[in-house]
């Protein structure tokens, strides 16, 4: 396992700068080594430590279809690479070149470098192999020759599922022959997308569909999520293909793929829609049921299409219900993913037969609200109220006022009164924690939003108390406590 500090230790490890976000990659987890991008290093790593780190950060890019950012890092490659670099370095580079022109759709000038490449450094006893140990799908699928020898090898598993798929699919792509994609077993998809660059793994995938594989549309799908725009863009490109135009279309439409833009939805106190940090423009939220089925959809995340146009519509009849339940999930759609395209399929709103779901990347207050409560509790079930106290001081924090409170459904006042004890319970119980452990100034905020929430629950009135006995104040501890007895909250006694 590699240490999470291995970039600062004394003495670099070679290769170090890269070593993790490598592990991640060939595990079959490519989506995560990319947005842990390695760093150019300091004054204690030299330029062959730079160099590798420059050049792995260009082939994740170029293999995750980032041409542009897969340029920039192949510039710093060359700049650590130095004047006279080995030939190591230079069938590196070659290779990057190669991978760079896969991207750009030029298989012919791709396939002359690695041909080049294999030409002088050789696959048996030179250091092609080396350079093309993970990287085999370049020359696998570029130059026919080479595949005897990579046939022959005893690889690791994975590897070998690897080889079994690009096996089969150049019989589909070269010969037509797709017996092979129909019999072979499929690696998952991080897997396919860790060796095989987006251009061709979406080729994959729509012959995989084609031959009617199931894995086709999971690897689209993951290739879609986390590749997003690239991998969006390399189905688009097969839309008049009189062979698998009919697959990419198909794809493109029930294919889900994440906006470019960052949605938060906050409920506590008015609904509320940012996008990249801006609360939205779009006129649709203005449409009170608009907000109210995503209100539902929060609080119901198992119901049907037919209960959430029953909640919105009670005085409707079912058609006319669910006619409105359809024109009110589009304006929703628009909502949330002001940029998607038309005939595209939706992110965050999910559709499952008569299944209504909200993708768990949408971030709600709520939902994080409650995440921090129950992890709270846990804590301290566990044993562990220090820990608790973070979490309880996370979670009131996201608190802006009663759930929803621009909206007026039954269903929704039920929901807010739990939310509103909760939040109680939990800012109550923080400000105890606080006066525990030595910071009864601070414990003072959260017991005074407890009781502006609650104005009888006795446990804040003690815990407020408490607070200001500890930092010395008898007077207002007094003065509290009369009140809570005052309002009957307290027992005189």
């Amino acid at each position: 396992m590699v240490p999470d500090n291995v970039d600062s230790l004394p003495v670099p490890i070679p290769g170090a700068l890269a070593t993790r976000s490598q592990c991640l990659w060939w595990s079959g987890r490519p989506h995560e080594a990319l947005v842990r991008p390695t760093d150019g290093g300091t004054e204690l790593h030299g330029a062959r430590d730079r160099f590798i780190a420059a050049a792995w950060e260009a082939a994740m890019k170029f293999t995750a279809g980032d041409v542009q950012g897969g340029r920039a890092a192949v510039a710093q490659a060359r700049e650590f690479a130095g004047d006279h670099p080995a030939p190591i370095v230079i069938g590196q580079l070659a290779g990057l070149d190669a991978a760079r022109a896969i991207a750009e759709h030029d298989e012919s000038h791709a396939g002359t470098l690695v041909k080049d490449i294999i030409e002088v450094a050789g696959l048996e006893g030179g250091f092609a192999a080396q350079l093309f140990r993970h990287h085999f799908a370049l020359p696998y699928l570029l130059v026919p020759e080479a595949r005897e020898y990579w046939d022959g090898l005893t690889l690791p598993d994975r590897d070998a599922a690897v080889r079994g798929l690009l096996s089969a699919f150049v019989a589909a792509r070269e010969r037509g022959d797709t017996t092979s994609l129909v019999r072979v077993d499929w690696p998952d998809p991080g897997t396919v997308a860790a060796f095989v660059p987006v251009t061709w793994a979406v080729e994959i995938a729509l012959r995989g569909v084609q031959s009617g594989r199931h894995e086709g549309r999971h690897l689209a799908a993951w290739l879609c999520e986390h590749w997003q725009r690239s991998a969006r863009d390399e189905l688009s490109r097969w839309f008049d293909d009189p062979q698998l135009g009919e697959a990419a279309r198909d794809l493109t439409a029930h294919t889900p793929t994440p906006p470019s833009t960052k949605v938060s939805v906050r409920l506590l106190g008015h609904c509320d829609v940012d996008v990249d940090g801006l609360p939205t423009a779009h006129p649709d939220w203005r449409r009170e049921r608009v907000r109210a089925l995503l209100v539902w959809m929060v609080l119901h995340p198992h119901s049907g299409r037919d209960q959430a146009a029953t909640a919105l519509w009670p005085d409707l009849d079912a058609a006319r219900a669910t006619k409105n339940l359809r024109t009110t999930l589009n304006y929703l759609h628009g909502v949330l993913e002001p940029g998607r395209s038309p005939g595209a399929a939706t992110w965050f709103v999910r559709a499952d037969g008569q299944r209504l779901t909200l993708h768990p990347s949408l971030e709600i207050d709520l939902i994080a609200f409650n995440g921090r409560v129950d992890a709270a509790t846990s804590a301290e079930q566990g044993g562990h109220p220090t820990a608790a106290l973070p979490l309880l001081l996370d979670a009131i924090a996201l608190w802006n006022g009663e759930l929803a409170i621009d909206l007026d459904y039954e269903w929704i006042d039920l929901e807010r009164i739990h939310v509103r004890s909760r939040f109680v319970r939990a800012a109550c119980r923080a400000a105890e924690l606080l006066t525990a452990v030595g910071r009864p100034a601070e414990a003072v905020a959260p017991a005074r939003v407890a009781l502006d929430a609650d104005s009888y629950h006795a446990g804040s009135y003690r815990a407020l108390a408490a607070a200001y006995r500890a930092i010395g104040d008898t007077t207002s501890a007094r003065a509290i406590v009369d009140r809570g007895i005052e309002l009957g909250a307290l027992d005189p006694s």
